[in-house]
């Protein structure tokens, strides 16, 4: 993921932006409205006064349980006075209306019932409206994107809105909700442990027989794993998941790229301890999809499945109780501790520290390199891929006590390649100064050799006196090179200048013509 993607992380989705909750209950409350005032104005009539009846009080219902709602929502505390409030004023209202006719017997019914009806229609049009509005709104209530927008009539909107399970279900969690009969509710928080982010709102009992629908609002980057302690109900979300008897939420799994670290402690291939900073980000696999603003972060479900299967139980030394279930998010820092352990178990101490031989990549790299390969392979296997990482400089966990010693067996080490090293400088310096003084001897006895030759083929007798000269021509050939005239000392042409006047002064005597003296 690019710098781009983490900084539009995409929102959640604006659903139905078009209707709101209200509407549902304004829209009839005005026809109802309405109609009173016509039927009001109308001629007198019984007619007339049966429907002003009806509508009227369907009006001031529709009122009462507009504005008893708001103050429930807005204050519940304040929404149950005013609930209970208005049943003591109809139950009074109701008392001292059937009072006159107590006892009441069939007859007395059947004749005063216009007036029971004044007194019970109230109550019964509340009920009823109240459900009926229920139903009409309660996929308002929730995030839930709407099945109709597509839809042109209002026929076809209505039918698409009736037959939508997910408004159904959400009908069924309310009416459950208003009958205290419900399965538990949770919301996504932004806490930021992985165990704390659904806060449970209500009183609800996954295990209530009367009970039919639960509800689990995560927000448009997390998932939820759900369970009812058997059959594993599988990973559902983003959004409004519906849950059913027994079904709790497992875990909570965030989209958005992670970062775990951990100085893992790990001991080399001869023994000594070291340390090393390992830091991991990381995602659950999306299956090559991208995100998309808007949109929630899309994900792969059988990543997500493998994630969950994956997670393991810590036991403890003395038992086989399951201490504590290692969540998903630390399934990388576990698995990457176990893997650098054993790539850094197959170095020496000093091979973490020498440069390579064959001016490759220096150990560090190498390692970095080796295990990042594994770790990628491994979280695959869990549903996760990692997004970057590294590992930090390798060092010893006891630095006081291995780095002096450790210090003075690479100056040992160091000091005897040096000495070797030296040693075997020395040799081919004199191995090469024998090579060339040889070369020398050589070339000198051959070219005197020719020259004598060639005396000899042209009938010049070759005496020992003539041999000298000879050989002092041969040697102020070769010393006049240019290689060899600009490294020939002063004193040793000047020596052999002295030779040559010595020897041209002697003449042919022998045994006069050398000194003592070496060239």
């Amino acid at each position: 993921m690019t710098e781009q993607d983490v900084d539009q992380q995409p929102e959640p989705a604006k659903l139905h932006e078009s209707a709101s909750p209200i509407s549902w209950y304004l829209g009839p409350l005005a026809i109802l409205f309405l109609l009173s005032l016509v039927l009001y104005i109308a001629p007198s009539s019984p007619l007339r006064d049966l429907l002003l009846l009806l509508f009227g009080g369907l009006s001031l219902i529709t009122a009462t349980l507009i504005l008893t709602t708001f103050i429930w929502v807005r204050v519940p505390f304040l929404g149950w006075a005013v609930v209970a409030s208005l049943l003591i004023v109809w139950g009074i209202w109701a008392f001292y209306t059937l009072k006159p006719l107590w006892p009441l017997s069939l007859e007395t019914a059947l004749y005063f019932a216009p007036m029971l009806l004044s007194v019970f229609l109230p109550l019964f049009l509340a009920v009823m409206v109240f459900f009926i509005g229920l139903r009409i709104v309660s996929g308002f209530l929730l995030p839930i994107e709407p099945p109709f927008e597509e839809q042109s009539s209002l026929v076809a909107k209505v039918r698409a809105y009736l037959q939508d399970e997910r408004f159904t279900q959400a009908y069924e969690l309310f009416a459950g909700y208003v009958r205290r009969h419900y399965f538990p509710m949770y919301v996504m928080t932004r806490a930021r442990r992985q165990q704390d982010k659904l806060a449970r709102r209500g009183k609800g009992n996954a295990y209530d027989y009367r009970g039919k629908r639960g509800v689990i609002i995560s927000d448009c980057d997390h998932i939820v794993a759900v369970s009812d302690g058997i059959t594993f109900k599988g990973v559902q979300g983003p959004g409004v998941i519906f849950t059913n008897k027994f079904d709790l939420p497992q875990h909570v799994i965030d989209l958005r790229p992670q970062l775990r670290t951990k100085t893992i402690q790990a001991w080399t291939q001869d023994g000594i301890e070291v340390k090393v900073l390992f830091f991991a980000p990381f995602q659950l696999d999306r299956g090559g999809q991208p995100a998309k603003l808007g949109q929630a972060i899309p994900y792969d479900e059988e990543a997500a499945f493998d994630l969950v299967h994956h997670q393991v139980m810590e036991y403890s030394r003395s038992g086989l109780e399951p201490k504590q279930r290692i969540a998903w998010d630390d399934l990388p820092v576990e698995i990457g501790t176990s893997l650098l352990q054993d790539v850094l178990g197959k170095y020496r101490f000093d091979e973490l520290y020498e440069p390579s031989s064959d001016g490759g990549k220096w150990p560090r790299p190498r390692i970095a390199d080796e295990f990042a390969d594994q770790f990628e392979t491994k979280l695959k296997e869990v549903g996760l891929v990692p997004v970057g990482g590294g590992i930090s400089n390798i060092k010893p966990a006891r630095g006081e006590q291995v780095l002096p010693s450790r210090t003075q067996s690479w100056r040992a080490h160091w000091a005897r390649q040096v000495m070797q090293l030296q040693a075997k400088g020395q040799e081919e310096r004199l191995r090469r100064i024998e090579q060339v003084r040889a070369a020398a001897y050589v070339e000198l006895v051959e070219k005197l050799g020719q020259r004598i030759v060639d005396l000899e083929q042209a009938g010049v007798p070759v005496e020992s006196t003539a041999i000298i000269p000879q050989l002092l021509q041969v040697l102020d050939e070769i010393v006049h090179r240019p290689a060899v005239w600009q490294r020939v000392e002063y004193t040793t042409r000047r020596r052999m200048q002295v030779f040559r006047e010595d020897v041209e002064a002697a003449g042919t005597k022998k045994g006069e013509l050398l000194d003592d003296e070496p060239l």
